[in-house]
């Protein structure tokens, strides 16, 4: 939800899933697929919402994100994307030809680049302090060094039997939990809440295929 960590380099972007168009319209309907492509610009909207609202300075800057042409058969494709850019965002994406890359800037042997004109890159240590500060300032409580050594679930959900939560050495009843974090288990017990998408969806030990 609040975008640009330091997974992705500070650049709040577009991004969230790899699936081609056909794919969206063929599985869930091209309405759906607009919707959720609005929901990938808004995103990037928030962010920049959410430092000018809260006055965070995190050193913002660039305009857009950039794609390079590393092969002359990439350039017909680039071009093929620009009427899918326009129908997904509604927005006009740039395109340089190669003969005039150096001249924006762009070196390297590239054979063109375009340019979407949404995201920008930020500093997301800052972004994060402006946030965390932000928060307190509307009287949220932050607890930290609050290691959660255990969760765990009533066999019998009611409200009169809500989640516990455990750190150390307090104990929380909670009715409803959101964990918040670029978040690792410890591998002893499976944490059965939902996970906002904030969390890391990798686990850096598992063994990859």
């Amino acid at each position: 939800m609040f975008g640009a960590t330091r997974r992705n380099g500070g650049f709040c972007c577009l991004g969230g899933s790899k699936a081609s168009v056909a794919y969206l319209d063929q599985k869930f309907g091209k309405p759906e697929r607009l919707l959720y492509r609005k929901a990938e610009a808004e995103a990037v909207a928030l962010v920049s919402r959410l430092l000018k609202t809260n006055q965070i300075d995190a050193d913002r800057h660039s305009d857009g994100e950039t794609l390079m042409a590393h092969r002359p058969k990439d350039v017909e494709a680039m071009m093929n994307e620009k009427n899918t850019i326009r129908e997904n965002y509604g927005v006009d994406p740039v395109f340089y030809p190669k003969e005039e890359l150096l001249q924006h800037g762009f070196g390297g042997q590239f054979h063109a680049a375009m340019t979407t004109p949404i995201g920008f890159a930020l500093n997301p240590r800052k972004y994060a302090d402006g946030l965390l500060d932000a928060a307190m300032g509307y009287g949220f409580k932050v607890y930290g060094h609050s290691p959660v050594i255990k969760i765990e679930k009533n066999l019998v959900a009611s409200d009169s039997q809500p989640r516990r939560h455990r750190s150390m050495p307090q104990q929380l009843s909670l009715q409803q939990m959101d964990i918040l974090a670029k978040t690792y288990q410890t591998g002893c017990e499976p944490i059965t809440c939902q996970f906002n998408p904030l969390s890391l969806s990798l686990d850096p030990y598992r063994k990859m295929n």
